[in-house]
């Protein structure tokens, strides 16, 4: 049987592990671009989900003035009212349009039923806001007190809809990194905490514009949701730890946490007692909405600050994919550049010289003249050495 030649060897031999290297390094770069384009839909998801949980505060606050400018009868604090319920609806327009339109473009199947659900219960609070309108221009005696109940509980339906919304969404998205998730779930938390904590300044608000002592289940659900957002606090706390969220957001979560008791600790004994009687209250209506309005600014600043970080770390992760492919790329040309100069040479200072000093004792074996190459009795290695011994074996004969 016919052996492979010397040339023939190497070339597979080379060759054979320039494409091992080749292939162990592209399996690692379609690993690595898999991991790019799922990074970089999870940064996408981050921003669209930054919207949506803005389109959700800017309806909770409209919410909260909306309930609020029903029972309230100075002119300067209606004043004040309607034009922060003004701008809130302008921004809350917005930000609900652009979110809607950009959850449905995604098409998840799964989505539909709250999507459609969300447009129809926020074309009802459009509905409303004109009887809320009308209602402003009413003495507060005239007013339909249902309406500002039905308000409250349409808007409060939306923003529950639209929190499930963004956790239906979310979930596509929670097994590409740990951290990224325990940052989305934090901010699920942080939209619990601004919704609760709004319920109870909004009723608080009504309470001391009306001087009129809770109803057994006012007093309840104002139990009820100091107990939802004083748990979330304690596990937004513990996600912030766990997500790397803290060492960005500490302070503002601490300035949070301390408006939210300290507000809630002013109004304990009044509103969270049961069988408690302290009219007239010690608080004015007035006082009430600028603590509320600074409680209410210092949750703003708090969910900026997670979205700012858990944006910064999307973009982080991006880079650290985009950086792995390019470290890949380079050292796919680097491993084949190798092997094509490892092949070059071999057939340049192995194969051609050996070939030639083949030919070379063939010539002289047959009696030819033959001049062995001097560059090749030159060489330090067993080319030279191989050359130099026939150089010697021809002189002697």
């Amino acid at each position: 049987m016919r052996q492979p030649s010397l040339r023939l060897t190497l070339t597979l031999a080379i060759g054979s592990l320039a494409l091992l290297a080749a292939l162990l390094v592209l399996r690692d770069m379609y690993v690595g671009w898999q991991r790019l384009e799922r990074v970089e839909a999870l940064r996408e998801a981050t921003l669209l989900g930054d919207g949506l949980f803005d389109a959700t505060e800017k309806i909770s606050v409209e919410r909260d003035i909306g309930y609020s400018i029903l029972h309230a009868s100075g002119k300067d604090i209606v004043g004040d009212l309607s034009r922060r319920l003004l701008q809130s609806r302008r921004d809350t327009d917005q930000l609900f349009r652009d979110s809607m339109g950009s959850l449905s473009a995604y098409g998840m199947a799964d989505l539909n039923m709250k999507l459609k659900k969300a447009e129809e219960q926020f074309a009802s609070l459009q509905d409303l806001r004109g009887k809320i309108d009308a209602a402003m221009a009413l003495p507060i005696a005239q007013r339909d007190r249902a309406l500002s109940q039905r308000w409250f509980k349409d808007s409060t339906a939306l923003i529950m809809n639209l929190q499930e919304l963004w956790m239906d969404f979310a979930r596509h998205y929670t097994d590409i990194d740990v951290f990224m998730t325990l940052r989305m779930r934090f901010k699920h938390i942080l939209g619990i905490i601004m919704d609760y904590s709004g319920r109870q300044r909004s009723l608080i608000g009504r309470l001391f514009a009306e001087n009129v002592d809770p109803t057994p289940e006012e007093q309840a659900d104002l139990l009820r949701w100091a107990g939802v957002a004083e748990n979330g606090w304690v596990i937004g706390g513990t996600l912030a730890d766990q997500g790397g969220l803290a060492p960005g957001i500490t302070p503002y979560f601490n300035d949070a946490l301390s408006h939210y008791f300290t507000i809630h600790d002013m109004v304990q004994g009044i509103f969270y007692v049961p069988g408690a009687a302290t009219r007239p209250y010690p608080i004015s209506v007035e006082f009430w909405l600028d603590l509320a309005t600074q409680a209410n600014d210092s949750l703003s600043a708090l969910k900026d600050a997670a979205m700012t970080q858990s944006r910064d770390y999307a973009e982080k992760l991006e880079m650290q994919a985009r950086l792995f492919l390019l470290y890949h790329a380079v050292l796919l040309f680097v491993a084949l550049s190798l092997c094509l100069y490892a092949l070059r040479t071999v057939r340049r200072r192995v194969l051609h010289p050996l070939r030639d000093l083949a030919d070379a004792l063939a010539d002289a074996a047959e009696g030819k003249p033959v001049t062995f190459i001097s560059a090749d009795g030159n060489r330090n290695d067993e080319i030279g050495a191989l050359a130099r011994a026939l150089r010697a074996l021809q002189r002697k004969t």
